[in-house]
């Protein structure tokens, strides 16, 4: 359906980015429960 229409820049071919910070995690963690799956080796 796209390859009916041409797409153009509209913002000039120099473009600077600002640096972003990327959060992991939200504030306080994220809560989670965590359990071996039945049927797995044991890891040492």
């Amino acid at each position: 359906m796209l390859s009916r229409f041409d797409f153009e820049a509209t913002v000039p071919s120099k473009v600077r980015f600002e640096p972003a910070n990327v959060t992991l995690t939200p504030d306080g963690g994220l809560p989670m429960k965590i359990t071996v799956r039945a049927g797995r080796a044991k890891v040492a």
